[in-house]
């Protein structure tokens, strides 16, 4: 019955010539697919994409086409005529793309893409206009996530033409804009959405932090800080003494979502130390947050007197500023705060303001305010060494983790991860208080899940189950970050239990999923391929997409990872912990693009991994309740074998045992380099002296592939080489020794060591100069020295 009532629904849309028949007809549409996944296949495989997006892009006027229909939208209104036909059309996409990875390679072959991204901008279209574009760009987004690592569904691609100048413009525009009615604060979390899943490439992320996006979204967490009432006591009467009273953001409604801000933000700053310190220095973020000295009451005093009375720690005052007596007291060694962390950057702080911050209260404040504000200065006063001085946003940011739930919470601790791995903050300080007041709550919650984890039957997953999913993928991920190069915050992790909680999670990432996850909807029809499909590219569907739940199981196996790989690279104890957990086997698995399920050593086939070629995850005899390992579970898989591999004990044991050093000998020959580069890092201890698998790597030809990636281009992989090169060579015969020299080349050694020594000296001398210059030049900004700028001339 559905077939024979389609075909006039598809020739009223081809036939239709007014606005209000293409209206009533993709409406029909609509109605027709809605919610009915075999509708949707039916209609896309007849072609109808195509014609919707021809309909999209006719139904705009030529003013609005160049950007000339006034100004933005600040308020709903009714919409025209023309306006009802886009939103029907963005509407159709919107759900075709709902419908999973298959749907993506037609959608962008009818050119939906740049058809969606025309109706973005908030200047030239309604909000109602530019919510549903946004939701169906969103849809596209996540539905192509889920596609298996052998599918032509390229994200990047959609990255390439979401993030182009003139569209990033668009964005930021919506974020920057009024955030008072609900379709403009669903606009603003539907582009952070967009910005979080789609931004991963530095080239990006700095084009976002250029186009003022990273200002713009530092604008929003003020907003959302001055709603919540956590703004630095008198930060508006300093802002009129720095002139930054101007940047006070408004307050952000309380409905408004905080999750995508942090998240966005995070993403863009991502390791980048430059991108850390746009976001401090932000203007509103210093005008709300601003580094003021803060001498506290007695009463506020008293928690941290009373650990010092008692010999549990000291925290100087002065390096406290009002939002940390928010949070609990914690006890500091005081040799822990002997130092802090070095800051290549200006201090966040205002030199040069300190005479006119004396003076400020008695200009804006009464006499009874003025006891109030003496309790409140500028960092830098005279007579006082001056120190570099940690934003308040950052014990906001602990605050937050502390305070909030669920994924507010998870974000929250991922942008502090963030900042405190850029180098802002002091060291000391935050290590302690992240040990003590952040990694127990993160491991609390991630426990908590562990016990009583969402029990998914079908392929359809609601909200609930998927803020749970969220929590158990990113929370280790975010963990393994902030313990990272870290003894202290790694035992802290260690003494939460983290090696029983990390090994739990990968284990169940390995957990074949039921056959549930992947059945499909019921049909009176059977399956034929469809005699109405077509081999053009709008109407033939791609490969489906991997079920969600198994989707989810691949972001814990990489997430579980990198957490193992953090905390092995602390102590000896730690690793042997993980041996006795027996999660080797599933490490194991990690370094097969194919994996299936973990075993013990003596249930596997001494020749279960070829030496050939790594294979591709598409093989046929592929076990999908394992899924596909993606090149990240790949290399996450390589750090936890290297960090593993640090214990003598456990490099002549378990990973003799589960012979790791099959499949990092074939990572050597990856196709992708960034897999090489983990596998040479892995490879580096299993060649040393006391490693069993020194012969068998000798064997293999291991001197002769290193020798080569001595000489690749890509610096860390040369260097991994390099290192291996060392360990491998180390008190092996001389033939061996003259072997390696002739493959690797003596004068490549020279001219590897002279360039490295070239740059060194080439960085002290800019270094050097650099200072000079600063103390010569002094105040004088308008250019640069005639002197410097010779031998900057020079140097290049």
């Amino acid at each position: 019955m559905a077939r024979s009532s389609s075909p006039p629904i598809l020739s009223q849309i081809l036939s239709a010539r007014s606005y209000i028949e293409q209206t009533s007809a993709l409406r029909a549409l609509k109605n027709d697919i809605v919610g009915h996944a075999q509708k949707k296949e039916q209609w896309a495989r007849r072609g109808v994409l195509e014609p919707i997006v021809k309909i999209l892009n006719a139904a705009r006027s030529p003013a609005k086409v160049n950007g000339k229909d006034g100004g933005p939208h600040a308020s709903p209104r009714s919409i025209s005529e023309e306006e009802t036909v886009r939103f029907q059309a963005l509407q159709l996409l919107a759900s075709f793309a709902n419908g999973g990875t298959a749907f993506v390679e037609p959608i962008l072959a009818a050119g939906a893409l740049p058809a969606l991204l025309a109706n973005v901008c908030p200047i030239s279209n309604a909000p109602l206009l530019v919510t549903t574009a946004l939701r169906a760009l969103l849809n596209i987004v996540e539905s192509s996530a889920l596609a298996t690592p052998d599918s032509p569904v390229d994200t990047q691609a959609l990255a390439e033409a979401v993030f182009a100048p003139e569209h990033i413009e668009s964005l930021n525009a919506i974020l920057s804009g009024a955030s008072n009615t609900a379709a403009q604060q669903t606009q603003i979390a539907l582009v952070a959405n967009i910005i979080s899943k789609l931004c991963r490439e530095e080239r990006h992320q700095l084009a976002l932090a250029n186009s003022d996006v990273l200002d713009s979204l530092a604008t929003r967490l003020a907003s959302i800080a001055v709603g919540q009432g956590h703004v630095i006591p008198y930060a508006e009467v300093f802002g009129r003494v720095d002139h930054t009273s101007d940047f006070f953001p408004e307050p952000e409604p309380s409905t408004s979502n905080l999750v995508p801000i942090l998240e966005a933000l995070a993403t863009i700053i991502s390791d980048s130390r430059f991108r850390a310190c746009m976001l401090l220095c932000s203007p509103a973020i210093m005008a709300i947050f601003p580094s003021l000295k803060f001498t506290p009451s007695k009463e506020i005093r008293a928690p941290w007197n009373s650990l010092e009375i008692g010999g549990l720690g000291y925290a100087r005052q002065q390096s406290l500023s009002a939002m940390d007596y928010l949070l609990p007291a914690i006890p500091i060694l005081q040799g822990r705060l002997s130092g802090s962390q070095q800051s290549h950057f200006p201090s966040l702080g205002v030199s040069d303001a300190r005479e006119r911050a004396r003076s400020a209260a008695s200009k804006y404040s009464s006499t009874a305010s003025v006891w109030e504000a003496s309790r409140f200065e500028l960092f830098g006063n005279e007579g006082e060494p001056e120190e570099d001085q940690e934003t308040p946003l950052i014990p906001w940011l602990i605050l937050l983790v502390r305070t909030r739930q669920n994924v507010e919470r998870l974000m929250a601790a991922n942008l502090l991860t963030t900042l405190f791995r850029s180098g802002f903050g002091s060291k000391h300080l935050r290590e302690t208080s992240l040990g003590l007041l952040v990694v127990p709550v993160l491991m609390d919650m991630l426990d908590q899940l562990q016990a009583s984890p969402p029990v998914v039957k079908s392929p359809l997953v609601d909200a609930d189950t998927a803020m749970k999913w969220t929590i158990l993928e990113r929370t280790p991920a975010i963990l393994a970050r902030m313990i990272t190069d870290s003894e202290h915050l790694q035992k802290a992790a260690y003494d939460c239990g983290a090696v029983k909680s990390f090994s739990k999670l990968l284990k169940d990432a390995y957990e074949p999923i039921p056959p549930s996850a992947y059945a499909k909807l019921w049909s009176p029809q059977a399956d034929t391929g469809m005699e109405l499909e077509s081999t053009y590219p709008t109407c033939a569907l791609g490969p489906e997409g991997q079920p969600p739940l198994l989707a989810h199981k691949v972001r814990m196996r990489e997430s579980a990872l990198k957490a193992i790989g953090a905390l092995a690279a602390g102590k000896d104890e730690y690793r042997k912990a993980f041996v006795e957990q027996d999660v080797v086997a599933h490490i194991v698995q990690s370094l097969s693009p194919t994996p299936g399920k973990p075993s013990n050593p003596k249930d596997r086939s001494k020749n279960s991994e070829p030496d050939g070629l790594v294979p591709d995850a598409s093989a046929s005899d592929h076990n999908s309740g394992y899924g596909s390992n993606p090149l990240s579970v790949l290399i996450a898989g390589c750090h936890a074998v290297r960090m593993l591999s640090r214990s003598v004990s456990i490099l002549r044991t378990s990973l003799v045992d589960y012979a790791v050093a099959v499949p990092l000998y074939r990572f050597l020959r990856h196709p992708n380099v960034d897999v090489q580069i983990a596998a040479t890092a892995a490879i580096c201890n299993l060649v040393t002296e006391v490693s069993p698998m020194r012969e068998v790597l000798a064997d293999k030809g291991v001197m002769k592939i290193l020798c080569e990636h001595a000489h690749s281009l890509n610096a860390a992989l040369r260097l991994n080489a390099l290192w291996a090169l060392k360990h491998f060579v180390h008190a092996v015969d001389p033939e061996t020794k003259k072997q390696c020299l002739e493959e690797l080349e003596s004068g490549w050694l020279v001219q590897l060591i002279c360039d490295d020594t070239e740059d060194d000296a080439l960085f002290l001398a800019r270094s050097k100069m650099d200072k000079q210059n600063a103390i010569d030049v002094g105040d004088d900004m308008d250019g640069d020295h005639p002197t410097t700028r010779r031998r900057w001339e020079a140097s290049r």
